[in-house]
């Protein structure tokens, strides 16, 4: 009787499987009771960021351009 053993190497290692669960539980107080959402001004956008887990919006850019003068 011969018997196989096969040894199949995952791609993911124990950091990155360990890194994704700390970050769920990161952000789980977020997913349960929202948020806690302030305002980032960096790299020239506007975004929301979580001040808990990182989150962090698309954003909108800022035109840096100086603002018309009206005629008057």
């Amino acid at each position: 009787m011969k018997l196989r053993i096969i040894i199949r190497v995952s791609p993911v290692t124990s950091d990155v499987t360990l890194n994704a669960v700390c970050k769920v539980f990161k952000q789980l107080p977020c997913r349960m009771g929202g948020h806690r959402e302030e305002l980032d001004l960096s790299a020239g956008k506007l975004a929301l960021k979580c001040s808990r887990c990182g989150w962090r919006s698309t954003g909108w850019a800022l035109d840096t351009r100086p603002p018309l003068k009206m005629a008057g």
